[in-house]
C-alpha cells in the first residue's frame, strides 16, 4: 500500500474528477476534431503535439484561439471552427464510440467503490454537456456523480479555476476536504489555483511534462482502490 497516498486521501470527502484523458481517453477523437476544423476551414494541418500544446484541458474555443495566435492569425471563424469540430466529435461518437473512447484503467471500479463508501464525486470538465452525456450514459457512469459541471457551467475555462470553485460549492466542501484528479496542465493548474490537491492521471508518451506539475501522480486508479482495502 502506497502510505503516501494513503495519508493524502485520508482526510479527504469529495473527488472531483476531470473527463477527457483522466476517467476517459478520448485524446485521438478530440486531436481528429480538432485537426479536422482547422483543416477544413483555415488549411492548418496542425500536429498532435500542437493539439496538445493548445486544446488539451481547455475550452474548445480557447484552443482554437490559442492555435491562431500562435500563427499570427486572428480568429475570425472561431464559430466555424467550433461548429466543425463539434460535427466531427459528433459523428464519431455517435458512430465509431468503441473504437474513440475507452475507460482509463480501473476507473469505474474506483467510482462505484467511492460511492459504496459514501463519497460525493463531481464531473469537471471542458467538454460540451451533449457530449458529456453521451460518454456518461454508454459506460453506464452517470450514477456516480453527485454533480457534474460541463462547458457550458462555466464562463472561463481551465485554467482559470472557475469549474473548481463552482464543484467545490455543489459539494459543500472546503478545498482541503477535496481532492481532483486531472491530466493536462491547465488542468492541473485549476484545481492548484482553487487550492485543490491534484492527483495527475500520468498516461506515458502523452502527458509526461505536464504529469510533473500535479502533486502526485498515479497510472491506474487500482493505486487509489489500493488504499482502502
Amino acid at each position: 500500500m502506497n502510505q503516501e497516498l494513503k495519508n493524502i486521501i485520508r482526510d479527504k470527502s469529495g473527488y472531483i474528477f476531470d473527463l477527457d484523458g483522466t476517467l476517459v481517453d478520448l485524446e485521438d477523437l478530440n486531436c481528429f476534431g480538432f485537426k479536422n476544423a482547422l483543416q477544413t476551414i483555415t488549411g492548418f494541418n496542425p500536429t498532435r503535439k500542437e493539439y496538445l500544446a493548445c486544446l488539451a484541458g481547455k475550452k474548445i474555443g480557447d484552443g482554437f484561439i490559442t492555435f491562431l495566435e500562435k500563427k499570427g492569425q486572428k480568429p475570425d471563424s472561431l464559430k466555424s471552427l467550433i461548429y466543425e469540430f463539434h460535427k466531427a466529435k459528433r459523428r464519431e461518437l455517435h458512430d465509431n464510440f468503441s473504437s474513440v473512447a475507452r475507460l482509463k484503467p480501473n476507473a469505474k471500479n474506483l467510482l462505484e467503490l467511492l460511492k459504496i463508501k459514501n463519497f460525493e464525486n463531481c464531473l469537471a470538465t471542458s467538454t460540451i454537456k451533449e457530449f458529456t452525456n453521451i460518454i456518461l450514459e454508454k459506460f453506464n457512469i452517470k450514477q456516480f456523480f453527485d454533480c457534474v459541471l460541463t462547458a457550458e457551467d462555466i464562463s472561463r475555462g481551465k485554467p482559470n479555476p472557475e469549474i473548481y470553485q463552482k464543484a467545490l460549492a455543489r459539494l459543500n466542501k472546503n478545498p482541503e476536504e477535496a481532492l481532483a484528479f486531472e491530466d493536462s496542465l491547465f488542468g492541473i493548474q485549476a484545481a492548484q489555483s482553487a487550492n485543490i490537491f491534484c492527483v495527475g492521471f500520468h498516461t506515458p508518451g502523452v502527458n509526461d511534462k505536464s504529469i510533473t506539475q500535479a502533486d502526485f501522480s498515479i497510472s491506474n486508479y487500482q493505486e487509489v482502490i489500493n488504499v482502502f482495502l
